[in-house]
């Protein structure tokens, strides 16, 4: 498939595009030096960016992707909060009386925030889900992260703006 051409432009066709797009965002993240990383929730797979691979400087052909392994590459200040999902588990798991709300990161370190809840639910079914994200609602759903309808608030956002969230998601039935 390809676009319609203009009067100035030749029709592109779409793999070429994407294409030419991916080397741009590989040059844009070896400038910014940022890495990325895409995960396909139906699969299951998640494909990493090869800068960051560089940033970690690791060889992506040698590298086996694991909780363990990744939490080798954080700095060892940060590796509790990259334990979050393992954590929220564990607390839930040892707090006795009822959990009402759940605020989750749609993408955290150990688990997405969707499996995060997934798992609370099958102990404590009547918790409350919120989720947060510094992506767009759309974008999340469009990629498959969240289904449509569920609670929502996107990053930045203050602390108004939460509380707000907060008391309609519990005010919901």
């Amino acid at each position: 498939m390809a676009r319609p051409a203009s009067p100035d432009h030749h029709p592109v066709p779409v793999a070429d595009e994407i294409r030419r797009t991916l080397a741009h965002l590989a040059e844009v993240e070896r400038l910014a030096q940022i890495g990325s990383w895409e995960w396909e929730i139906a699969k299951d797979v998640a494909t990493r960016s090869a800068e960051l691979y560089r940033m970690f400087g690791v060889d992506p052909e040698d590298f086996v992707v694991t909780r363990d392994s990744v939490l080798q590459l954080v700095h060892p200040d940060d590796r509790a909060r990259a334990e979050n999902a393992t954590q929220a588990l564990a607390r839930a798991g040892a707090h006795a009386g009822p959990i009402q709300l759940l605020v989750a990161d749609v993408v955290m370190p150990g688990a997405s925030g969707w499996e995060l809840a997934r798992r609370l639910a099958e102990s404590r079914p009547d918790t409350r889900v919120l989720y947060v994200s510094g992506y767009t609602d759309d974008a999340i759903v469009h990629h498959g992260m969240l289904e449509p309808g569920l609670n929502f608030l996107q990053k930045p956002f203050t602390p108004a703006a939460l509380a707000r969230k907060v008391r309609d998601v519990l005010d919901a039935s």
